[in-house]
């Protein structure tokens, strides 16, 4: 990263807006907040699972359920809040038609 030849402490960087210009240590400051994130801190399009006491993808992992399972509870759990409610149901009974035919087979 180049430094600004005026202060050895400012560090340029560039955005693809154009420049800004900041302290190496609030540089340091935030990257170290940025490299401490935890995924499940933040999350891609929307915030149907933020407000959970219990995020679906931990209690997922935590219960090592699988694809057709982990399914099923995501859209168990989000059919109220993501506004897609009777599609997330109708996905859930997909979901659990699968899981029945792989895990039990086709007459069952």
């Amino acid at each position: 990263m180049p430094y600004l030849e005026d202060d050895p402490y400012e560090t340029l960087f560039e955005y693809g807006d154009g420049t800004m210009r900041e302290r190496h240590d609030e540089y340091m400051t935030r990257k170290t907040a940025e490299e401490n994130i935890i995924a499940t801190d933040k999350q891609v399009g929307g915030k149907h699972y933020k407000d959970c006491a219990i995020q679906p993808i931990d209690f997922i992992l935590a219960n090592n359920f699988g694809f057709c399972e982990g399914n099923i509870i995501k859209y168990t759990t989000r059919h109220k809040k993501k506004g897609e409610g009777k599609k997330d149901l109708e996905k859930v009974i997909h979901y659990a038609q699968l899981l029945i035919e792989k895990k039990y087979g086709k007459d069952n």
